[in-house]
């Protein structure tokens, strides 16, 4: 009986331990499963992330890869099927698509990129499948500019080219150097240099809201109002980053910067139709010669007096001499020189507007002017109006703000204006013509006389013949004569404003590589501008490799005398959204800024 009862407590035992290794072996089994999916998910994020960075690097070796709208014979990744990792013949895979459009890539905004990540297959033939998204967004490289700041200057000094200076010193960094030691080349050591160079004055009235940069320490005379501290080139003691006797509302600055501006805009080139190059056309509008745009909405008018090609949406060059209105503005709009002289009805300049006729230099009633060329053949646009797209206006030579250039919707529309030279602001004098009339008056014993017209100066003069005559003795003439009239015509200037309605807003990121950001005539005229009234507003960004003059200081040394004052605020969506192809892609890269799980 106690061997019975040994063998049924034997037997329990062994039941109940072969009921705990069943289930043991249950539970391993079943763990085993998810090990084996979530080693395979974690290949198909692996394969995704993998895409990404192939599509980055096909961006990289072309920056407009995008434009392929996910149609490449060369490429299987555009294939649903996937292919594998670079370097790899078997395993996990990828596959990926574009998912937003050209024209939407052309208004500025990032790539949405969406990747399939496929892991290998199980024993089963089973795969699992991972999609993430990538946005992808065109950057700046390092030491690279890109449109980040409200305000960046690489000199704080006037363009030699434009102002005359007897000291070759003004045209260099104020200590000499960009940064470090100063050095005795230095504007800082050119004798009462405020005058003698043309140092360009921040004021009382004038503001920056977002950062304001300079390779150059900034000259404050005044009481100007900047909502973060600078940033400068010149990161050593606080009373090197700027100069004068003016107190800023900051009065120290952070970090170094030495910002590349580009040297150029002919990279814009690339993106119009018809290409000079004879490359592929681009999407955007090429122009010849001085042309004037004007922005409605979602349309524009152009007149190009100068351009001789037809394309369509851009322009019909059978009716060259009109202004013509497209529906549809493009991304990109650029305008070269052309060999054209005549400007038609361009309207630059303006009627009764002074034009002096040496230019930047001293004029004939003794004083200076700045203004823009208005030569036709220039490649000058002349733009103004309200936008309702995005759209990067480019020229060979200025671009001249006719009026006030603004956008319809400040969360989606951008405006870039990239000049080869200048961006001037448009503020004409008026003139003043004073006309003296001789004759006509008897000329006697002269056999010819020439009508026509000369130009000397701001004075022309037009001689006009008339009423020949022949004083005679039987067949022979014993004297000619004629009735000879001169008129002459000088003008000049009271240095008036012309326009009622002074350009005071412009909503657009500003670049001029190798040029300024100014005002025409900003030495003469009435101010435009009080410390709270009709500040020159530019919202946006503003980057010059000069620093452009827009007022005079007055007497006292503070104040504003002619021009505007500066009312400059950041477009707080650069420079992860920046107008379209405003960036070199020389200068750029693409890089993830953002990733989701799809």
């Amino acid at each position: 009986m106690d061997a019975g009862f040994a063998m049924m407590l034997v037997l329990i035992s062994m039941s109940v331990l072969m009921l705990f290794m069943t289930v043991s072996l249950a539970a391993v089994i079943q763990n085993s499963v998810p090990s084996r999916a979530d080693q395979d998910s974690k290949a198909a994020v692996a394969a995704a992330q993998g895409g990404i960075e192939e599509y980055l690097g096909r961006l990289q070796n072309d920056s407009e890869y995008w434009r392929r709208n996910n149609v490449d014979s060369t490429n299987s990744a555009f294939d649903t099927a996937g292919t594998y990792l670079p370097g790899n013949t078997s395993g996990a895979k990828y596959s990926y698509r574009v998912l937003n459009s050209i024209s939407d890539i052309d208004a500025g905004n990032p790539i949405q990129l969406e990747v399939t990540g496929i892991s290998s297959p199980s024993a089963t033939g089973k795969v699992v499948k991972r999609v993430l998204r990538a946005q992808l967004q065109k950057t700046g490289t390092s030491g690279a500019w890109t449109p980040q700041y409200a305000y960046f200057s690489d000199y704080e000094v006037g363009d030699p080219s434009q102002f005359a200076s007897a000291n070759s010193k003004c045209g260099n960094y104020y200590y000499g150097t960009v940064a470090g030691t100063a050095s005795s080349s230095g504007r800082n050591s050119v004798a009462s240099n405020a005058t003698a160079c043309p140092e360009i004055p921040w004021l009382t009235g004038d503001a920056v809201t977002g950062q304001i940069v300079s390779n150059d320490p900034l000259y404050i005379p005044g009481n100007p109002t900047f909502s973060v501290k600078p940033k400068s080139a010149w990161a050593g003691a606080s009373s090197k980053w700027y100069w004068g006797s003016g107190t800023p509302s900051q009065t120290s600055q952070t970090g170094t910067v030495v910002s590349n501006l580009p040297s150029d805009n002919t990279y814009l080139l690339k993106d119009v139709n018809p290409r000079p190059d004879g490359g592929d056309p681009g999407p955007g509008c090429l122009y010849k010669g001085a042309t004037k745009i004007t922005f409605s909405g979602t349309s524009f008018t152009v007149y190009s007096p100068g351009t001789t090609t037809t394309t369509t949406g851009c322009f019909n060059a059978t009716n060259a001499s009109a202004a013509q209105t497209f529906t549809s503005i493009p991304p990109v709009i650029y305008v070269q020189s052309s060999t054209n002289t005549s400007c038609g009805s361009l309207g630059y300049p303006a009627s009764n507007e002074y034009v002096s006729p040496t230019g930047y230099y001293t004029d004939a009633t003794g004083g200076v002017q700045y203004t823009p060329s208005y030569a036709c053949t220039r490649g000058t646009a002349y733009v103004s109006g309200t936008v309702n797209g995005n759209v990067t206006v480019g020229t060979e030579n200025d671009i001249v703000v006719g009026g006030d250039l603004t956008t319809a919707n400040t969360t989606t529309n951008m405006v870039g204006l990239n000049a080869g030279q200048d961006v001037w602001v448009y503020h004409p004098l008026k003139a003043n013509t004073t006309t003296s009339t001789v004759g006509p008056t008897t000329q006697t014993g002269v056999s010819s006389c020439t009508t026509g017209t000369s130009t000397t100066g701001n004075t022309t003069t037009t001689i006009t013949c008339s009423s020949q005559y022949c004083t005679s003795w039987f067949i022979f003439c014993l004297a000619y004569g004629y009735d000879k009239t001169t008129t002459t015509v000088t003008t000049s200037s009271s240095y008036a404003n012309l326009l009622t309605t002074p350009v005071t807003t412009i909503q657009a990121s500003i670049l001029t590589g190798s040029g300024s950001f100014l005002v025409q005539n900003f030495n003469r005229g009435a101010a435009i501008s009080t410390t709270t009234t009709n500040r020159l507003a530019v919202t946006g960004s503003i980057s010059q490799k000069w620093r452009g003059p827009i007022s005079t200081i007055s007497s006292t040394g503070a104040t504003i005398s002619t021009g505007y004052l500066a009312n400059y605020t950041l477009d707080s969506r650069l420079p992860n959204q920046v107008p379209p192809y405003f960036i070199d892609p020389g200068l750029a890269t693409w890089s993830l800024t953002r990733l989701t799980d799809g």
